[in-house]
């Protein structure tokens, strides 16, 4: 149809989309740049965690392929080994993103000691981050210590004030 259409004839159809024409007259090639997975693992959690564990046996050290597969098993309800993940990712990293996401694991599996020591050190490297103070002081209401999470939440208020939940 396209080439009739167009009046040109192709030696090969190249399409960014996961369905073929149903009956090419010429080759056909497909790009599929799906990064779906990336974004959201816990949709693809057998396949992502599979790979990453074939990954992570050639590259033990790797942060961020730790950092996904503890995603995708948080996605699974497996918080125990998502946090051994994240800490092997934190063991070999200075990334600040990489403490981040190891404490909100924390925080998640309901961890509230080692959540609170990530999240008072975390607001160092960026005073202004309300989300950060906001995160520590759902960890000092978990650990019922309302009145220092009322400093805490009241800290982020004022650097967010537009920020819902705080």
């Amino acid at each position: 149809e396209l080439q009739r259409a167009t009046g040109r004839g192709f030696s090969v159809f190249h399409f960014p989309f996961y369905y073929p024409p149903l009956a090419p007259r010429c080759p056909v090639t497909a790009a599929i740049h799906d990064v779906l997975v990336l974004e959201h693992p816990e949709w693809f959690p057998r396949a992502w965690g599979s790979a990453l564990r074939r990954l992570l046996k050639l590259e033990p050290a790797n942060a961020a392929a730790h950092v996904q597969l503890g995603r995708v098993l948080m996605a699974q309800g497996r918080k125990e080994e998502s946090v051994v993940e994240l800490e092997a990712a934190a063991r070999g990293s200075s990334d600040p993103v990489v403490e981040r996401e190891l404490a909100a694991f924390y925080l998640e599996a309901k961890q509230y000691e080692p959540a609170a020591v990530h999240y008072r050190r975390l607001p160092a490297a960026d005073p202004r981050n309300a989300e950060l103070r906001h995160a520590l002081g759902l960890v000092l209401t978990g650990q019922g210590n309302f009145a220092e999470a009322g400093v805490g939440r009241g800290k982020a208020v004022n650097l967010g004030p537009n920020r819902k939940g705080a």
